[in-house]
């Protein structure tokens, strides 16, 4: 697929223009900073998964997407399995339990998708299978894999460069602080 350039983010514009009439003016009027912005902010999604965002975007909705809904719709096309509720990974689990029993961790966690597995894992799957309690261990495992989820979707929604960049001013920050702290 290809990488969208500067010059693309003027055809996008044009889509949202058409996609999104009320919204026309916002986009035919943006200025190269504007422009600029969005560039640095899609550029790592490929043009074409960034149009087809923006299509399923507008088959639901009656308002033009800022870029953090477009970077949502493409990660949702990207990874289904970010798109697992939590009801639905607990009966995942549920169903991995009554397959594979306690002795056969492995397989079990090997046929849950990856988000659910993480989660699993840290209960540890012989807990999850002995639990004598298994509405208290439900209700956590609900809070823990949504809490787990937004943290995932969070992170996969910042452009890695970015998420670099700011791993890198933290560590320059905390050995500023750390530095101070002896002062």
């Amino acid at each position: 697929m290809d990488a969208i350039t500067k010059a693309d983010v003027v055809g996008i514009f044009k889509l949202l223009s058409t996609l999104f009439p009320q919204s026309a003016r916002n986009f035919e009027n943006a200025d190269a900073l504007t422009r600029d912005a969005w560039y640095e902010l899609i550029k790592d999604i490929p043009k074409q998964l960034v149009v087809e965002a923006i299509k399923s975007y507008a088959a639901s909705h009656v308002w033009a997407p800022s870029i953090a809904e477009i970077r949502a719709e493409a990660l949702k096309a990207v990874n289904p399995e970010l798109s697992i509720g939590p009801d639905e990974a607990w009966g995942m689990v549920v169903q991995a339990i009554r397959k594979y029993g306690y002795t056969r961790p492995q397989e079990a966690l090997a046929s849950l998708p990856e988000p659910v597995a993480r989660c699993v894992e840290r209960f540890g799957w012989r807990e999850l299978c002995l639990s004598e309690e298994p509405d208290v261990v439900r209700g956590q495992f609900r809070r823990a894999y949504e809490t787990q989820l937004a943290r995932e979707k969070s992170d996969a929604l910042i452009p890695a460069q970015v998420r670099q960049n700011l791993a890198q001013l933290a560590a320059k920050m905390d050995s500023v602080l750390t530095l101070g702290e002896g002062a």
